[in-house]
């Protein structure tokens, strides 16, 4: 996780050259609380979510034979329920913002 942090603000340092507006908040997507977290957390300091890239993926390269279970629940936390978790957040926070407006 430290190393996840370190490349994290990495990244946010170097995206500062061409933007200000930048935030780092770290979490796993493949649960659900750190979905609903991110996007508040976005929203906190945004003001807003006008758009969402989710680019998180994992995979590790094995037999179908040789994957366990555990593996598969990781791979599917990740690829598909943290893209459908932050997706389903997002929405819910656009709708309660037009409601509100």
């Amino acid at each position: 996780m430290a190393e996840t942090k370190k490349s994290g603000q990495k990244a946010k340092t170097k995206l500062r050259r061409y933007s200000s507006k930048v935030q780092y908040i770290q979490g796993d997507v493949s649960k659900l609380e750190d979905c609903q977290r991110i996007v508040k957390e976005t929203v906190d300091v945004f003001g807003g979510v006008s758009a969402l890239v989710t680019a998180a993926g994992y995979y590790e390269e094995e037999l179908l034979a040789d994957v366990t279970e555990a593996a598969f629940d990781e791979m599917f936390g990740t690829n598909v329920k943290g893209t459908v978790s932050c997706a389903k957040r997002r929405f819910l926070i656009c709708a309660l913002q037009k409601v509100a407006s």
